[in-house]
């Protein structure tokens, strides 16, 4: 962590405040779909993007680069890989609530660390004792992950929770496969950092037109939610890309292998903050053994967050 610049971990932190909170609008439309909710969530962070890039590209911001084919084609990958991830991943919330989706959606540092050390040679310097800390960390990450899969009590309830929880594991490879990509677009590449953030959620609404209206009742039924639903989407989608601003800007100057552990972690406790003590979700489970099932959070989460720490140390 000496490593790392002070700037850059606060820009890390404001990332991971915007990214935390990014689905609490979620809660006030249970009914929408999360295929649709995705739609209306993409159309806000394309709205992000573009005054971000517009701000960023008229102050000359961190705008120097090269805009080749090989650094537009990664960072579109990124946003349409992304939208799969996110989508599954609103599933997992509204199975299985923020706090416990956010936890487990820390598998991204684990899928992030090794792509950027196997792919973009990130970690090409690490010694043999750096590289046991990394396979102890991972399984740190892993573990608390699945404790907290644990947590759903007895019952129907549980049985959904677990499932939702299966999605989020899945968003997590998704997203952190995503994460590589941008990195490596942005940072191998020299693409332009406002570029970047403008293809990747380009990318992202490219993919989910197809994927969210390829059947006309799909369609049909997105015209038709509440106006009040879309609003809420599209603001979860405007926190998203706020987030995105510093995140992205994190990524390309650290790297995914050290800068995704970081956001990760503190996103952990943001939404733990968001779904345990605002929304009560671990009573949601209704098995009655809320003292238990706390434990259990808790501890999954220490571990996962001591496991993103020890990543980040290296």
């Amino acid at each position: 962590m000496g490593a790392v610049d002070s700037i850059l971990l606060l820009i890390a932190l404001l990332a991971a405040f915007f990214y935390g909170s990014q689905f609490v609008t979620q809660k006030f439309c249970p009914g929408f779909d999360p295929k649709l909710y995705n739609a209306s969530m993409c159309l806000g962070a394309l709205l992000a993007a573009a005054g971000a890039f517009s701000f960023l590209e008229f102050a000359g911001i961190d705008n120097q680069g090269e805009i080749a084919l090989g650094g537009v084609l990664s960072v579109l990958i990124a946003g349409g890989l992304w939208t799969l991830g996110n989508r599954s991943l609103l599933v997992s919330i509204q199975m299985a609530g923020i706090g416990r989706s956010f936890t487990v959606l820390n598998l991204i540092s684990v899928v992030s660390f090794v792509g950027g050390a196997l792919f973009l040679s990130e970690l090409s310097s690490l010694t043999t004792q750096a590289v046991l800390l990394a396979i102890g960390a991972v399984a740190l990450v892993f573990a608390g992950s699945m404790l907290i899969t644990l947590t759903g009590g007895k019952g129907q309830v549980a049985d959904n929770i677990r499932r939702g929880l299966s999605f989020g594991v899945l968003a997590s490879v998704v997203i952190g496969i995503s994460n590589v990509f941008v990195v490596f677009g942005a940072s191998h590449l020299s693409l332009p950092y406002p570029f970047t953030l403008l293809l990747f959620s380009t990318g992202a609404c490219i993919t989910m037109l197809p994927l969210t209206f390829g059947k006309r009742a799909s369609l049909a039924a997105w015209r038709n939610a509440p106006g009040r639903w879309h609003a809420l989407a599209v603001t979860s989608g405007l926190i998203w890309g706020i987030g995105a601003v510093f995140g992205v800007y994190t990524m390309k100057h650290m790297g995914a292998s050290m800068a995704v552990p970081i956001l990760q972690g503190v996103m952990t406790l943001v939404s733990a903050v968001w779904g345990i003590a605002v929304f009560r979700e671990l009573q949601e489970a209704g098995s009655g053994r809320l003292r238990p099932l706390l434990f259990k959070f808790i501890a999954g989460s220490i571990l996962t967050v001591g496991g993103v720490i020890l990543l980040a140390q290296l």
